[in-house]
């Protein structure tokens, strides 16, 4: 007890200076020091017998003021100037107490910022490894680039302290690359299958196009070759024609001269009749000249003939028959021309 009910006035109470004392030699014996790691133990150990000094004083002076009501202000009072004893060395050592704490817990919200710091940029390093994949992928455009991607999507591109922290979210990662890299494969693969098949197409179209042109071409060299065959027949019937009448003339003139009791010559020329005159428009000059009937041969090898034997003619006619490759076209020259080309 503080003090003894019998007491009236704090003045008259020999336990104050007592009670003054004692604290007094309670905040010397916990005097001050600054909070430390190293001290952080000790210090809330003399704050909590400072503390616990207060306490017993506030607890001592309730009491006595409960009890001795007419006196109470003088025990606050008096209370409130032990109290003060206690209380700025308790203040004091509570901010020290309250500055390290602070700056403790401060640390420690540096380490957990700093952590999840970390883990955020371990895990910005495997989404920027799945972006460039994916990518990537998109970006292939034939099976054989994809091909060059097949194995490298199965390694992961990023820190061993990363595979380490998110060994899930790799594996998920994996997951999710192999399935864009299927589906890329499947697309690409249409595309190749659907431009295989316009590639098909047009070969197609091409080559029905060059039949249908080949077909045309064989059709004209054939109407060709047969006009010219025609032509030919005409010729030849033209030639064994003349030749027959070259003949029956031939034997009648021998006939004759054998009736005549002649010696058999040589068959005069035939005395050409003049040709009718023509005139130029150019020189305006009246030309006569005799025409006679030729025919030009050309062989295969380039050699070029002209001939006016129908015998010869038709020895020509003969081997084109047989299939030789030859070329024969009539024409109508003059004399001096046809003398100029033998």
């Amino acid at each position: 007890m503080l003090v003894k009910i019998e007491s009236i006035t704090p003045e008259s109470l020999v336990a104050i200076k007592q009670r003054q004392a004692e604290l007094k030699q309670l905040v010397k014996e916990n005097s001050f020091i600054e909070c430390t790691s190293e001290t952080h133990e000790e210090a809330k150990k003399r704050r909590t017998a400072l503390r616990k000094g207060r306490t017993n004083v506030q607890n001592e002076v309730k009491m006595i003021c409960s009890q001795l009501a007419s006196v109470s202000r003088g025990v606050k009072d008096a209370g409130d100037g032990l109290i003060m004893i206690v209380q700025k060395a308790e203040d004091k050592q509570q901010d020290s107490v309250t500055i390290y704490e602070d700056e403790k817990e401060r640390i420690r919200q540096e380490k957990i910022r700093l952590e999840q710091e970390r883990l955020a940029k371990l895990k910005e390093e495997i989404i920027s490894w799945m972006a460039e994949m994916k990518d990537r992928i998109g970006q292939a455009k034939i099976s054989k680039d994809l091909g060059k991607l097949k194995d490298e999507i199965l390694q992961v591109h990023v820190s061993e302290e990363a595979q380490q922290e998110f060994p899930n979210y790799i594996a998920l990662a994996k997951t999710q690359l192999e399935l864009t890299f299927n589906n890329r494969v499947a697309q690409i693969e249409l595309q190749e299958q659907r431009a295989e098949q316009e590639k098909l197409r047009k070969e197609k179209e091409e080559l029905e196009r060059k039949a249908e042109q080949e077909r045309l071409e064989r059709e004209k060299i054939e109407l060709k070759q047969k006009a010219e065959q025609e032509k030919i027949q005409r010729e030849k019937e033209e030639l064994e024609q003349r030749l027959k009448e070259s003949e029956q003339a031939k034997q009648e003139l021998i006939e004759k001269i054998e009736n005549s009791g002649m010696k058999e010559e040589a068959p005069p020329e035939p005395i050409p009749e003049p040709e009718p005159v023509q005139e130029n428009q150019d020189e305006k000059e009246i030309v006569g000249a005799e025409i006679i009937k030729v025919w030009n041969i050309e062989v295969l090898n380039g050699n070029h003939y002209t001939e006016r034997d129908p015998i010869i003619i038709l020895e020509y006619l003969g081997e084109m028959e047989k299939g030789s490759q030859l070329h024969i076209e009539c024409d109508e020259i003059t004399v001096a021309e046809y003398e100029m080309v033998i």
